[in-house]
């Protein structure tokens, strides 16, 4: 009896678990320390969430957070 190797060639199907890669904190105004709302993949989940809060933020402003370039009293984003 004779085996055959079938060798699978080309993309594997399917994408990679995405896993998140930057969590965003708001400050709690009693206690006066940040605290994990959500974490999210990419910048633009981060602005869609805000924006369905009422809060507008452009790209470049989160990541300035994010980077330090920017202080923001009341949000923080980290890089996880």
């Amino acid at each position: 009896m004779e085996t055959t190797v079938i060798k699978v060639r080309g993309r594997p199907k399917g994408s990679k678990p995405k896993r998140a890669n930057y969590e965003l904190q708001f400050i709690n105004i009693k206690t006066g320390n940040y605290e994990t709302v959500d974490k999210f993949n990419t910048f633009d989940d981060i602005i869609n969430f805000l924006q369905s809060k009422k809060h507008t933020f452009k790209k470049q402003t989160i990541q300035s957070i994010c980077n330090d370039k920017i202080v923001n009293d009341f949000i923080k984003v980290l890089h996880i």
